[in-house]
Parts: structure tokens; C-alpha cells; sequence
């Protein structure tokens, strides 16, 4: 039997992947360029009755550690759980039109293996401007096509199984090479384990620093833990403003300004004038600075739920244990922080394991010094239960309150 002509077998690809509505496809892509190699592996599960799962494997790039997550979009619901991170979190998604389209924009993106493997659009971006060229061969499993310009050759392959569907495709050019190479098999239930964290966004978990033993380590991460699952506190920074956590509750207040708010309704107090009105939580943050023009680290790390000081210990940084003395009367491990953009000092109490003081010092390119600074923190009522009275803000006699203004930009971060 003659075999298929290149036209042919890119319309037996496309009539392959469309027909494809049940099973599971596992994915591992290889992209290398002059810049380096990325990596990642997926999993794609269609059940066949309207449910897809998504599932992410991406090793430790750039200053992110690896990742591990898993998405299960059902009946206009997107469920997801991160295996490294022991957490999950559920939000409504569309519900109408495409699976696959549907899947990507409550993900806001995908790799373009999955769209490819999900969508007529995602595989039109690759086989449409494939077919325009000429050289193609017809090969036992899929196709070839070679080139050689100025001495430097070129190969595009797509490999195929019996189906039509594609097992690999195969980009190398001078300077870059891509990598596809994919398997099937039977699609396989997905369930939420039990004792996960719910939260509303997955913590982003920075390659960790380089640490000079394994007391450093225990010191560091021993902090980031009790500042990450704090459930309620009271820390007076600098001696000047103060910072109320309770649960879903924050309030924060420095001279005449300041926050509050109870997980549903946000109060902002400026020297001219209040602002009240419902929020969702990951809007408290734009509203905040843009309204008081900056907002605290602290005050951010708490409302996103990320460990607080967590930029202190970027995966470029050296961290060392220099020594023990005590900071307000409490025995404190001294941290020393040796990165190339910054040094910092920071007092981390043996007891609670939280940070009494931090000192940073910017460094120039050449390492000399640009500024210092240095933050005081006193803990009170640790994981203790705070009245509600604690997380309303006292408004001046006849002081104005208005509607929260619109959200018009996006907070930057504020240095530690």
C-alpha cells in the first residue's frame, strides 16, 4: 500500500485530535535555546463527559522552585490542587462553549502542547504554516522535512501513531531546538486528598538560597513556617504603626492613616477622608496603594498569604547563622544575608521563631553600599484569639467617607 501523501496525513492529524474526546495524554516538552534548556511534563485527562484535567510538573527555572499542580475544570467549576504546597482552591469558571477554549481561558494560558492537543486553533498555529512548505517526506510513522542553508541543516518531524494522533514533533534549527514527545493511555479519576490548605491563590515558592548548613536552613525555614501559618497577631513595627491579623480580619494604622478589613468590606482612612465599601481580598492591596500610596510588606505578605520576608532570601543569596544574642529580652539566632544586590541582618527569636529586627543594606553594582534601613517588630498575642473590637477603625468626628474608588492599577511591591 503506497503511503499518504503530506496533505493527507495533516488532514488525518486534524480528523485524529478532533475525534479525540475520551483518554489521557501525558506530555513531556524539552525547549533549548541559546538562553538555555526549559522543561515540563503534563497530563491531560478527558472523561468524555465534559471534564478535563490539567495536570503541571515543571522542575526548579530561573529564581522558581519546582512546580506541581493539578487542574480539574467540571460543570463551570475549576477546582486545583498544588501537591508541593499541601494546597487547593475551587472558583467558578466559564461553563459555555469549548472544552478546550474554555479550559485555557480560566487558566488565562497554556503551553502550546496543550492547546494543540485541545483545539483546532492550537494545532492550525503549528500544522497551517507546516503544510505551506514543500520538502516534505512521507515516512513510516509521521513526516520529514529536512533543510540545509549555509552548511547548517534543519529537521521538522511529526511523529504519529496508528491513529493519526501525534506521539512527538521534533523543531531543530541552528541555535534551537524543540521537543515534543507524547503517550496515551486511559483517562483516570481526579480527587481533592484530604487535609489540603484551602486558599484562594497558590503560594509561589521561590528557589530556595544557598544555605551554609543545615542550621541556617532549619532557622530560615523554621521562620517562613511561623510567619506563613500565623493565624492571628498583634506586631508593632518601628515603634510607630501596628498591625492587627486575625483569621480573614487585617487591620493596619500609622499616624492618622491606615486599613481595615474583614474579609468582605474594606475601610481606608487618609488625613482628608474615609473610603468603605465591599472587596474581594485580592483586591485590598491595589486599593490600599493607591489610596495611601504605598502599603506595608508586612501588611502585603499577610494579605496574599505568602511568608512574610520571604524576598529576603532570594535563590542567588548566602545565608549563614553568625550568632546568638537577645533582642528584647528574647534569645534570638542572628541571620546573616549575603546577595548580590543586598546584605541583611535579621534577629529571629528562639522561641517564636519570628523576626524582632531586620536590617538591609542596598549594594550598587560595583557592592559598595546605597542605603540602609532597619525594621523593629514586637509580637504580641501569637496565635491567640483577638475580638472583633480590634479590626475597626476610629473615624475622626465628621470626617467624610466615601466609596472605594475604582481599581485602577496594579500595587508594586514594597521593599522589605
Amino acid at each position: 500500500m503506497p503511503l499518504p501523501t503530506p496533505a493527507q496525513t495533516f488532514d488525518r492529524i486534524e480528523r485524529a485530535h478532533a475525534a479525540w474526546k475520551r483518554g489521557a495524554a501525558t506530555i513531556a516538552v524539552a525547549n533549548v535555546t541559546s538562553q538555555g534548556t526549559s522543561r515540563a511534563r503534563f497530563r491531560l485527562d478527558l472523561d468524555g463527559t465534559g471534564g478535563v484535567t490539567l495536570r503541571l510538573q515543571v522542575p526548579p527555572q530561573g529564581a522558581n522552585d519546582a512546580t506541581d499542580q493539578t487542574y480539574r475544570l467540571k460543570d463551570g467549576t475549576l477546582t486545583a490542587v498544588d501537591a508541593r504546597n499541601g494546597e487547593t482552591l475551587s472558583r467558578p469558571a466559564p461553563s459555555a462553549g469549548p472544552l478546550g477554549l474554555r479550559l485555557i481561558n480560566a487558566l488565562g494560558g497554556v503551553d502550546e502542547s496543550i492547546a494543540f492537543l485541545l483545539t483546532s486553533a492550537g494545532r492550525e498555529r503549528y500544522l497551517k504554516p507546516m503544510r505551506a512548505l514543500g520538502g516534505w517526506k512521507t515516512i513510516a510513522h509521521g513526516l520529514e522535512r529536512r533543510t540545509s542553508t549555509a552548511g547548517k541543516s534543519s529537521l521538522t518531524r511529526l511523529d504519529l501513531d496508528g491513529t493519526g494522533r501525534l506521539t512527538g514533533l521534533h523543531l531543530a534549527f541552528p541555535g534551537s531546538r524543540l521537543d515534543w514527545t507524547i503517550a496515551y493511555g486511559p483517562a483516570q479519576l481526579f480527587a481533592v486528598a484530604r487535609g489540603l490548605k484551602r486558599v484562594e491563590n497558590f503560594t509561589v515558592r521561590p528557589r530556595p538560597p544557598h544555605y551554609a548548613d543545615p542550621k541556617a536552613k532549619a532557622v530560615v525555614e523554621g521562620m517562613l513556617r511561623a510567619g506563613g501559618g500565623l493565624t492571628s497577631a498583634i506586631v508593632r513595627i518601628d515603634g510607630a504603626a501596628t498591625l492587627w491579623v486575625g483569621g480573614r480580619r487585617v487591620r493596619y494604622e500609622d499616624g492618622g492613616t491606615g486599613f481595615a478589613y474583614d474579609g468582605q468590606s474594606l475601610t481606608i482612612v487618609t488625613p482628608g477622608a474615609a473610603y468603605q465599601g465591599a472587596s474581594k481580598r485580592s483586591a485590598v492591596i491595589d486599593l490600599v496603594a493607591q489610596t495611601l500610596g504605598k502599603v506595608d510588606p508586612l501588611a502585603r505578605s499577610i494579605l496574599v498569604r505568602t511568608p512574610p520576608y520571604l524576598a529576603l532570601f532570594p535563590s542567588d543569596a548566602r545565608v549563614r547563622v553568625v550568632g546568638t544574642m537577645a533582642s528584647a529580652g528574647q534569645p534570638c539566632d542572628v541571620v546573616a544575608v549575603d546577595a548580590p544586590r543586598f546584605r541583611a541582618s535579621l534577629f529571629v527569636s528562639k522561641i517564636t521563631h519570628l523576626p524582632l529586627s531586620i536590617e538591609t543594606e542596598a549594594l550598587g553594582a560595583t557592592g559598595s553600599s546605597l542605603s540602609r534601613t532597619t525594621r523593629t517588630l514586637s509580637w504580641s498575642s501569637v496565635d491567640s484569639p483577638l475580638p472583633n473590637a480590634l479590626f475597626s477603625l476610629r473615624l475622626r468626628v465628621g470626617q467624610r467617607v466615601l466609596p472605594l474608588p475604582a481599581v485602577t492599577r496594579t500595587a508594586l511591591p514594597t521593599a522589605p
